[in-house]
């Protein structure tokens, strides 16, 4: 409430920054409002902001079943006919969307604590609640993840006659209810480009990112897209449509809504925080992005096509990041469903041909990390990744390295919570229901694709290959013997990355 008061000083909305408005199509009975000088001095529109910030959902819940608000709020919301109407309209801008997920994170912890039974609901006198008092959750992140940086990035503490007590008064929290922040330093931060085919385990890698660093990832897609939509408002990716959030429209809306000190500070001397680039996620060049950007470095996620593009038929066909479409519909729509594999295939292939060329070309730091790697190793993939980031060889005993294993659900904290599986720590569970290891290979294990088909594939790959073995050549150098010899190489991108069913046996 006090976010909303605050940023709802007055009763107009911010030009530009439409949140969520209320529809009526009557004034309210000012004779129905409750008489309380407290609500009566806040106007409908505000009381929308607090209540929407919320979701639309929580924000209804709370004016039906809440006796407090239903007494002294809900009249406000009561047209001439006597029906009630709120509409909430879901918030695009990043650093509302920031605000709401960092708000539902607080309320977590208050459960997460009622539930337990241990600590205030908050700080005020030093204890370890939820929260400290009359700041916003923009000032909550800095504060916290200041204080994680002086523990060292991970949970210890200490018994002090008997009691286990934490070396801070700020309460240490499970990765999944720590506060997330978008970089405040006003200098533009070198960006690593997060490029993979669509469905290849981005999300995944994004939450994992977001978990150890704390910052908040972009991504070049339009915000205002259904999928992108989902994304931001359901499964907490709030930096759609972000790919540099201290320079342009969207950097002024962030620095205007967050006038913090940096958090980049780690102790004395350069921090570590200022080498960290701001991961941005594409699917150039298979679809076009937004908004254009600069990459100094690029991690290439690579996927299975088998699963990638079974995947992507799926959300193709329900417009949805985790729902499936039923057998018949596999049965019904076959020949379209091996047609798209053979198609897709080609596209496939060249996607990740255009990354390698392009890095090599412009040379710019690449990066490869295999989805099945991400998924069965994760620990040892992210100390990969986060080293490219980095810049270092070695961080297991490092700030970052505890922070992997505070995010990973490795460390003391996460065990006694039990509040962190390897096999949920995307931002949602995939449709093999959250068994990431038996979604490797799941569309050839379901029989997906025809034996016709899967060699199909393979050719495909192949053939794509030998084209850009040799189109940088002269038309004098090819030859037969040149061609034979590519074809016994067999380098496809399915025998690079393992993926070759008939030669590597892959998914075993």
């Amino acid at each position: 409430a006090n976010e909303g008061r605050r940023a709802m000083g007055s009763t107009e909305p911010p030009a530009g920054r439409t949140q969520l408005s209320l529809s009526a199509s009557h004034e309210t009975d000012r004779k129905s409002r409750p008489n309380n000088p407290i609500i009566l001095s806040l106007t409908r529109y505000t009381l929308s902001i607090v209540l929407s910030h919320l979701s639309d959902r929580d924000g209804l819940s709370a004016l039906l079943t809440n006796s407090l608000w239903a007494k002294r709020v809900l009249p406000v919301f009561r047209l001439s006919s006597g029906s009630y109407r709120f509409v909430a309209v879901p918030a695009q801008d990043p650093t509302s969307l920031l605000a709401r997920l960092n708000s539902r994170r607080l309320r977590k912890r208050l459960s997460l604590i009622r539930r337990n039974g241990d600590g205030h609901i908050d700080g005020t006198k030093g204890e370890e609640g939820a929260y400290w008092r009359d700041l916003s959750t923009d000032e909550l992140a800095d504060l916290e993840w200041r204080d994680s940086v002086e523990r060292g990035g991970s949970y210890r503490e200490h018994v002090i006659n008997g009691e286990r007590t934490n070396e801070s008064q700020i309460r240490r929290w499970p990765a999944h209810l720590e506060l997330l922040r978008f970089p405040s330093r006003v200098k533009t931060r070198p960006v690593c480009v997060l490029a993979s085919y669509p469905r290849s385990g981005n999300t995944l890698l994004r939450t994992l990112m977001e978990r150890i660093t704390g910052i908040a990832t972009g991504s070049d897609t339009r915000p205002d897209r259904t999928l992108s939509k989902a994304l931001a408002m359901k499964h907490d990716m709030v930096g759609e449509g972000v790919v540099n959030p201290v320079s342009g429209q969207t950097g002024q809306i962030l620095r205007e809504a967050a006038q913090l000190q940096p958090t980049e500070l780690l102790g004395n001397g350069e921090s570590e925080f200022s080498k960290l680039p701001f991961m941005v996620k594409t699917h150039y060049p298979e679809r076009r992005g937004s908004l254009p950007y600069r990459a100094h470095s690029c991690i290439l996620l690579v996927r299975n096509p088998f699963d990638a593009l079974d995947s992507y038929w799926n959300l193709c066909l329900t417009n949805t990041h985790t729902q499936t479409v039923c057998d018949s519909v596999y049965l019904r729509y076959r020949h379209m469903y091996e047609d798209f594999g053979r198609s897709e295939m080609e596209t496939w292939c060249r996607f990740h041909y255009w990354w390698e060329n392009a890095c090599s070309r412009e040379n710019v730091p690449l990066l490869v990390v295999r989805y099945e790697d991400l998924v069965l190793h994760t620990d040892r993939e992210m100390t990969r990744i986060m080293q490219f980031l980095l810049g270092a060889k070695v961080i297991s005993d490092s700030y970052w390295g505890r922070r992997i294993n505070h995010a990973l659900g490795l460390d003391e904290l996460a065990k006694r919570n039990q509040s962190t599986s390897t096999d949920h720590l995307g931002s949602y569970r995939p449709r093999t229901g959250g068994n990431r290891l038996a979604s490797i290979g799941k569309s050839i294990k379901k029989g997906r694709y025809s034996d016709e088909t899967l060699r199909c594939m393979h050719g495909i790959a192949k053939k794509i290959q030998h084209f850009e073995n040799n189109k940088f050549d002269s038309p004098q150098s090819e030859s037969d013997t040149d061609i034979a010899d590519h074809e016994k190489q067999d380098e496809s991108l399915l025998n690079r990355f393992g993926y070759h069913i008939y030669s590597q046996g892959f998914p075993k």
